[in-house]
């Protein structure tokens, strides 16, 4: 296989594998945070933005730690 349909099956057998080894939730936080980065306008190039790989890995990280983190009272709204 080649281009798109070689690397959505490839991420079709890593979400599988990911997922078999107990890690699903932490790959659905990954993929929300990167598709609520791309919908907020922090996007590469690749994907007709104009942010750096950084901005967007930074995005990306801080998102994904905010949804992981539980809650507590003494959080600051």
């Amino acid at each position: 296989m080649s281009g798109a349909a070689a690397n959505i099956s490839d991420t079709r057998i890593g979400v599988i594998v990911v997922d078999g080894i107990g890690l699903g939730a932490a790959v659905h936080r990954i993929s929300e945070a990167v598709r609520a980065t791309i919908s907020s306008g922090v996007a590469t190039a690749d994907v007709g933005g104009l942010s750096s790989t950084s901005e967007f890995a930074e995005t990306v990280l801080a998102r994904t730690l905010r949804r992981a983190r539980p809650s507590s009272q003494f959080d600051r709204p």
